[in-house]
């Protein structure tokens, strides 16, 4: 039985070739299951940190594969863009922005499409959450 946290250990100590496997897997679970699995998800406190350190892996593939982790994470639910805020994540993606692969630089073109795309979202429910505070 493959568990959540196996996924997790696997991205740090496996082989590239299985740690690119799990990727697909874990995206595979997000796109499908989406917010069903939220809960599993966010309950694995490791999983962002492994996540980002992968962003700087020596594979191309697994670098743009941790970019469409991101992505679809962010896209089920916005509570994951808090991976922002992980001080590693912006010096990479700095550092991905001038990454010489074009399919790394596809994936990042992507995800950073769905933050432009999701910031105005986001900014219109803290404003009616102050609308609320305000109210009460």
């Amino acid at each position: 039985k493959v568990t959540l946290r196996h996924i997790c250990q696997t991205f740090t100590e496996g082989a590239p070739r299985i740690q690119q496997v799990f990727i697909s897997l874990l995206n595979f679970l997000i796109q499908n299951e989406g917010n069903k699995c939220y809960a599993l998800l966010a309950e694995e406190k490791t999983l962002i940190p492994h996540l980002i350190s992968l962003l700087d892996h020596s594979s191309l593939v697994i670098r743009g594969k941790c970019l469409l982790s991101f992505y679809l994470l962010f896209k089920t639910n916005l509570k994951w863009m808090m991976a922002l805020s992980e001080p590693k994540f912006g010096p990479l993606l700095d550092r991905l922005n001038r990454d010489a692969y074009r399919y790394v630089q596809c994936c990042l073109i992507h995800l950073l499409d769905l933050v432009t795309e999701l910031i105005p979202i986001i900014l219109t429910h803290i404003e009616d959450e102050l609308m609320d505070i305000h109210k009460a």
